[in-house]
């Protein structure tokens, strides 16, 4: 797990809250998606897939 660590509290907070939303997202949009493969992937997966994806047009 990455580390962000600030001297306030509530900036820790907001990154986080930030984090969770962005995962909960991800996850929302492989589910609607409808594909079984994308649901399966981790975040992380996805992610790699789309550097490749934009890589590759470039």
């Amino acid at each position: 797990m990455g580390k962000i660590r600030m001297a306030e509290f509530l900036a820790n907070a907001a990154l986080f809250h930030c984090a969770v939303m962005a995962y909960n997202t991800l996850r929302w949009i492989a589910i609607m998606s409808g594909s079984q493969t994308l649901r399966q992937w981790e975040p992380e997966t996805i992610r790699a897939y789309w550097v490749r994806v934009a890589g590759a047009s470039c």
